[in-house]
Formats: structure tokens, sequence, C-alpha cells
């Protein structure tokens, strides 16, 4: 394809700044937005646990401001390293970080290797979460624990040419308020995205990235423009 005059992500890329500089680079517009919205579930009674194990920078954000005392002498895990991030920003030490290359139930199951079996995980997730990074853990080992909410959230958006839809929850969302442009290459992380994209019976081409590492993602678009 030609060079695109946009790129849409469904989320804000954090600290890695590898899209960012490689639009720049190009002259390209990247639009950073995210089509859900978030809020803390608060006044919840936090259980003691040995470790807590986050799957995303919402998770970790919103559980350090509501929940701040509950985090002090805990060992932390993120799902990847956009995860550990987070946490560092919050002046937080990570003992595990996950693989960005391999699938969140694969780096559960390093992630149990990891750990002592008589130590408990807590799970900080959302409501509509599939559970796929604590599914290998034994029940009694950890807890999963609702502490925030997803909502779809409507936005009016430019049409782009290269679109990453990150969730199924950013796809409902885009789809309340904008259509998917005819030509777009449409990208995805994981299995689960790509089959919520499947379900709208589309004719764009369709590329399932698997890895959410920021360097990879600018190889992929590298090749379909450059």
């Amino acid at each position: 394809m030609s060079v695109p005059k946009r790129i849409l992500i469904t989320r804000k890329t954090g600290g890695d700044v590898s899209v960012r500089s490689f639009a720049s680079e190009h002259g390209v517009e990247l639009i950073e937005q995210s089509f859900i919205y978030t809020s803390s579930v608060r006044g919840l009674d936090i259980p003691k646990t040995d470790w807590i194990f986050f799957s995303s920078p919402t998770a970790v954000n919103l559980f350090v401001e509501t929940y701040p005392s509950h985090v002090t002498g805990k060992k932390l895990a993120a799902l990847g390293p956009a995860t550990a991030r987070s946490l560092e920003s919050h002046h937080l030490p990570v003992t595990f970080t996950g693989n960005p290359d391999i699938t969140p139930p694969a780096n559960g199951k390093s992630f149990g290797k990891f750990i002592d079996a008589n130590e408990i995980v807590l799970f900080p997730i959302s409501q509509i979460s599939r559970k796929s990074a604590s599914f290998s853990l034994g029940e009694q080992q950890k807890v999963e624990l609702i502490t925030y909410t997803t909502e779809p959230l409507g936005k009016d958006v430019a049409a782009a040419d290269i679109i990453l839809f990150t969730s199924p929850s950013n796809l409902k969302g885009f789809l309340l308020k904008n259509d998917v442009p005819d030509k777009a290459i449409l990208l995805c992380y994981g299995e689960t995205t790509a089959a919520e994209i499947k379900t709208l019976d589309l004719s764009n081409e369709l590329i399932n990235l698997r890895s959410t590492d920021q360097k990879k993602l600018v190889e992929v678009i590298k090749r379909l423009i450059v």
C-alpha cells in the first residue's frame, strides 16, 4: 500500500516511543485513542496475599491509586513490559515480568513455575476479564478480585489507513460511533480480539500481531508501508 496518512491505535502506547518515533519520521499522523472507560471499584476488602499479578497498565494505575497501602511489602508481577513500566512509574519494584512474545496463558504458566507452591497471588481484574493469566494456578493459590470495571466508550475519530485494535472492548467502543474503512488494514493483539473482528465479516486484511512488543509492531507497519 502507499504510505498511509493516518494510523489509529486504540489505546495509549505508554512509555515506549517506538511507534511515535516511526510515525514522526515518516510523516504519518498517529492517533492513540482508547474506546473504553474504566473506573475503580472502591471499598473492597483486599485480602492478604504474597503476590499481586497485574495484567495491564490500567489495572496497575487504578489499583495503586485506590488501594496504595496494599502494594506495600508485596511481590509484584506484570504480564508484560508495559505493565512493568507502569509499576516502575509508581516507584514499585517488579519481581516478575512476562514475555510479550507469548500468550497470557503461557505467561501464567511461566509465573506459576516461578513462584513457590504455597504462595498466594492476588489478580486485580475487571468484570469482563477472561482470567487467562490466572487460569493455570490452582484455586487455593489465587484470588481473582474485580477491582475495576470496563465499559465501551464511543468516540468519533478520523478514518485511518491502519487500525490496531488492542482488545475486544476497544473494538466494541470504536464501532459505537465509527465504521471500519473499507481499505483499512486491521491489526490486533491475540486470538480473542481477532475472533471478535472476524464476526463482523469484513473484507479488510487482518493481521494478528500476537506479541504486544512495540518494536515488533513497528516492524509490521514497516513491512506494510515502506
